[in-house]
């Protein structure tokens, strides 16, 4: 079972455990009297999986609702905690004990867990969710992070900078580079011109206008 699971998953070892939590999720593998059996016989396949196939073929056994939360702590950025996550789905129409539940779900099928908050499994996981989202409910979600982030006031230079990215992929562009730019200032009086740059070019790709590239 072993060398079966190890030649499904590759070369590395999140491939490994991945391969094992896909064939746990199909049923194919069991965990009976203290130890793991393959249901049946043993799947076949030429050599080993790639990595995003084994995901994409877990997220296809989640269910709408669960996919919408999964879709929403992938968006979300690193520290944003789970009071922006409780407002996202708010706005996205999904109650308090549906997200519990949801969550629940998600975390006993090892596609998140839970450390300081709440996080896909892996950053692959959350490459393949981000990559399958249709682009308007990844702009729905934008704007409802970024909505989410307004609610608890200003926001300190470099996170405002993260909050006018959601703003402009959310579909307000001028306010996105509004926000790029005035973090883009704040970076060069604290001495980080790399960054400043960044900020600015990336204010001018939302919002190409002369007024944007004269500041």
């Amino acid at each position: 079972l072993a060398a079966r699971v190890a030649a499904i998953g590759g070369d590395t070892p999140l491939g490994v455990i991945e391969a094992a939590r896909t064939l746990v999720a199909a049923g194919d593998l069991i965990h009976e009297a203290g130890r793991f059996r393959f249901r049946l016989s043993p799947p076949t396949a030429d050599g080993a999986v790639p990595l995003e196939r084994l995901l994409a073929d877990r997220l296809r056994g989640v269910d709408a609702l669960s996919h919408r939360v999964l879709e929403m702590v992938c968006l979300l950025p690193q520290g944003a905690g789970e009071r922006a996550l409780a407002k996202v789905a708010y706005n996205d129409g999904i109650s308090e004990s549906e997200r519990e539940r949801a969550l629940e779900e998600l975390a006993s099928a090892w596609l998140l867990e839970r450390r300081t908050e709440w996080r896909p499994t892996s950053e692959e996981l959350r490459h393949v969710v981000l990559g399958a989202m249709p682009p308007a409910r990844r702009a729905e979600l934008y704007r409802f992070v970024a909505e989410a982030a307004h609610s608890d006031g200003p926001s300190p230079t470099f996170a405002g900078a993260t909050l006018a990215f959601y703003l402009a992929e959310g579909g307000d562009a001028e306010a996105g580079a509004k926000g790029l730019l005035t973090a883009a200032v704040a970076a060069v009086d604290s001495g980080h011109l790399r960054s400043a740059l960044r900020l600015a070019a990336a204010a001018v790709q939302f919002l190409p206008s002369d007024d944007t590239r004269r500041v």
